[in-house]
């Protein structure tokens, strides 16, 4: 369920949504001007007629949820952006939505502001916390830190509190090559052949084995190295924007089974 506010008001609009004996409807004014002409949504094309003081009483009796506002794009995008995984949000993209959050939550309560000095600041505050989430070092290898890992410079940092603000606080938003959730995407580089292998390695998180991104891609990476006719693979981040246009749906389907 959405977390839209629940109305009480009977003015209503084509881009309102009325949950109603069970079914979900669309709206719009009728002609005479004093009612409004309900249409049941995905279900048996019910189709009511409600004056102003019927749907007055119905809201009254609590039968009927009103959520303004429900069809407009901007609720559109920002219910497509719910809908995504987070699963496939790396761990420092995610640190970094965290951080940016934090951020912005001090900035609210009067602690920050947008200056690059109040930006070190934070910095140096948050770094024991920053440090938390750094890859940890395997055996026998040196510690390897990710460029995303830095905490980049004040007006970089900036840069990604805009686009974490316009990107409705997604995480997606952070992601190399920006939300995949957006309506256009630029457009591929990458050959057809490798294109039509990287997918189907992404289709095959979708199994009961429940394999992690990052471990699908070092298998993948063997298997193509071994190949008598191997691609030209991309970088792994291009895998994770890859999996991320992946319905959550379909993953799940062929991870639970029926």
């Amino acid at each position: 369920m959405d977390e839209m506010p629940r109305y009480t008001s009977v003015k209503l609009s084509i881009f309102d949504r009325v949950e109603w004996d069970g079914g979900v409807f669309r709206v719009k004014p009728s002609k005479d001007g004093r009612s409004y002409i309900f249409t049941e949504v995905h279900g048996a094309g019910q189709i009511e007629k409600f004056s102003y003081a019927q749907i007055a009483r119905l809201v009254r009796n609590r039968a009927i949820v009103i959520r303004k506002g429900y069809y407009t794009e901007e609720e559109l995008d920002k219910r497509k952006k719910r809908l995504l995984d987070p699963d496939i949000i790396p761990e420092h993209v995610r640190f970094r939505a965290r951080m940016i959050t934090k951020f912005l939550e001090e900035q609210k309560q009067g602690l920050r502001s947008r200056s690059d000095e109040s930006i070190l600041e934070f910095y140096d505050d948050y770094t024991e916390e920053f440090e938390k989430h750094l890859p940890k070092a395997r055996g026998g290898n040196k510690k390897v830190v990710i460029e995303t890992h830095h905490p980049c410079t004040p007006r970089h940092f900036m840069r990604l509190v805009k686009i974490f603000e316009d990107g409705s606080y997604s995480p997606f938003s952070l992601m190399y090559g920006g939300d995949p959730s957006e309506k256009t995407s630029r457009k591929s580089t990458l050959s057809a052949r490798t294109n039509a292998y990287i997918d189907a390695e992404a289709r095959k998180l979708a199994t009961s084995k429940r394999t992690e991104i990052a471990t699908r891609w070092q298998l993948m990476t063997i298997e193509n190295s071994h190949s008598a006719d191997p691609v030209v693979l991309p970088d792994i981040r291009t895998f994770y924007r890859r999996v991320a246009k992946i319905k959550k749906m379909l993953i799940h389907l062929g991870q639970l089974g029926a």
